[in-house]
């Protein structure tokens, strides 16, 4: 049957209407489901829809195999990798984790962390502070350990809609002993997509 909406007269049916061009329509309009003319479903942008700052995607996992100690300044891994497939190539991921961490002292030495995030095998942030995730120091002949959470939030915009992966990685400042996830303590990294 023939109908019209707005100005335009459009071919309805009991299953599908096609409107071809630019059509005003007040009121309200109910439909079971929209679809693409190939058939598909559409997606935000294909309905014009601002969408930017929205949560697109939310990846998440968690850690809890201790990692044996750590004595290098060289960055290692924590076991804490995440891969992620971006929706849009202007997309931003905020990137959240945390590590429990136990550091051994030695007399007349500071015992401390430092961190860096990696996406691939780039590194898109690293502590300017060897120090940076906390540090003891023990005097002479007081020899002291400690534990604590360490953790951070960033942004990245990767420019891409390839597969990615993020991983974090930590070292040990002047040789100090540094256990991760000591005791079954959970490590967990958190990663959001945000539209652009």
């Amino acid at each position: 049957m023939a109908g019209y909406i707005g100005s335009k007269a459009v071919l309805l049916s009991t299953t599908a209407a096609e409107v071809s061009g630019d059509a005003l329509i007040t009121g309200n309009l109910k439909v079971d489901t929209i679809q693409k003319t190939n058939g598909s479903a559409p997606t935000a942008k294909d309905l014009s829809l601002n969408i930017s700052g929205n949560v697109l995607n939310h990846y998440y996992m968690d850690y809890e195999t201790a990692i044996a100690q750590y004595t290098s300044a060289t960055y290692a891994d924590t076991g804490l990798t995440l891969d992620v497939t971006p929706t849009a190539s202007n997309s931003k991921f905020i990137i959240q984790w945390q590590i429990f961490i136990y550091v051994t002292g030695s007399a007349n030495n500071w015992s401390a962390v430092a961190a860096r995030v990696q996406r691939d095998s780039t590194n898109i942030y690293t502590d300017s502070y060897t120090l940076g995730r906390g540090a003891l120091y023990n005097p002479a002949n007081d020899i002291n350990h400690a534990m604590w959470n360490s953790g951070d939030v960033m942004q990245d915009s990767p420019n891409t809609t390839s597969e990615i992966t993020y991983k974090v990685q930590y070292n040990s400042y002047g040789s100090t002993s540094v256990y991760l996830n000591y005791g079954d303590q959970k490590s967990y990294m958190s990663i959001f997509e945000i539209a652009g």
